[in-house]
């Protein structure tokens, strides 16, 4: 006796199926790296930037205790330090920043103002201090935060006095090439 062949729509229903996946499997092979022309991608965060000339880039340091990634100068002391840590419920970008703010006031750190910024479209504040001198240098010290991604941000910049705006306006061009992956 011979078998009862199946429906023509159940063969249609799988071929719509297979070329469904087939089409998906396609763009997502066709989608650009979102870090195509960066020369730095942090796969612990998720984020990619371009380094600055003269600079290189360590994705496996800290600050204090927290995993951290590290840029810094080949000829000068100007360090970037980025982290990315959980969001705790209901925490704002203000408060992020306040916590930050009192634990350099603890320090004993003289804070400017904060200012507003953006990074990578988000919204970002950003102060400077001046930690005193450290080994017979004056360092100037900016942090700026921001909250993406169930993730509040610190990039924090650190330079030799004399040098400090020249540094902190190369982070800030580094900060513009800044997209989260």
């Amino acid at each position: 006796m011979p078998h009862p062949r199946a429906p023509f729509w159940i063969g249609l229903v799988l071929l719509f199926v297979i070329s469904g996946v087939v089409a998906a499997t396609i763009a997502a092979l066709a989608q650009p790296d979102l870090c195509d022309g960066m020369t730095f991608r942090s796969d612990r965060f998720g984020y990619c930037v371009v380094v600055p000339e003269g600079w290189v880039a360590d994705g496996d340091g800290t600050l204090g205790e927290i995993p951290a990634d590290r840029v810094q100068m080949t000829d000068d002391v100007g360090t970037v330090y980025v982290q990315a840590v959980p969001v705790s419920e209901g925490q704002t970008l203000r408060d992020f920043a306040d916590s930050l703010r009192s634990l350099n006031e603890q320090a004993g750190y003289q804070l400017e103002e904060i200012t507003e910024r953006s990074v990578a479209g988000v919204p970002a504040l950003r102060w400077d201090f001046t930690t005193g001198v450290k080994g017979g240098v004056q360092l100037t010290m900016r942090e700026i935060v921001f909250i993406d991604g169930g993730n509040a941000w610190r990039v924090q910049v650190s330079a030799a006095e004399p040098t400090f705006d020249d540094t902190a306006g190369i982070v800030d061009t580094m900060l513009s090439s800044w997209v989260f992956t």
